[in-house]
């Protein structure tokens, strides 16, 4: 195995050039995606500070989910009756009798 020709060399050079520029395109694909997905951290990082579950604020203070006046299950309507439920309970139930007539 002797010394690479001219030619070999030159052939060489432009398979690397070749792969240089296909890493290039690649390097800017995957910066515009680390700037991306580092605004998302940023984002979620936010809401995860806002939220009351971790620190020692009321739910009503953070807007989460559950918080005053959202309408999450288990929260009162205005007429002081809790929302959900099961309907027709009182047909399977084994005092459901003394509830049919609404006493």
């Amino acid at each position: 195995m002797g010394r690479p020709s001219y030619d070999e060399l030159a052939a060489l050079v432009v398979a690397q050039a070749t792969i240089i520029a296909d890493q290039a395109a690649r390097i800017e694909v995957l910066k515009s995606q680390v700037e991306a997905l580092t605004g998302r951290i940023a984002e979620l990082e936010a809401r995860l500070a806002a939220t009351s579950k971790n620190w020692s604020r009321t739910p009503s203070s953070d807007g989460s989910r559950c918080g005053a006046g959202s309408g999450c299950i288990g929260r009162r309507s205005g007429d002081g009756r809790a929302s959900g439920g099961r309907s027709g309970w009182a047909d399977t139930h084994p005092l459901g009798w003394l509830m049919a007539d609404g006493r």
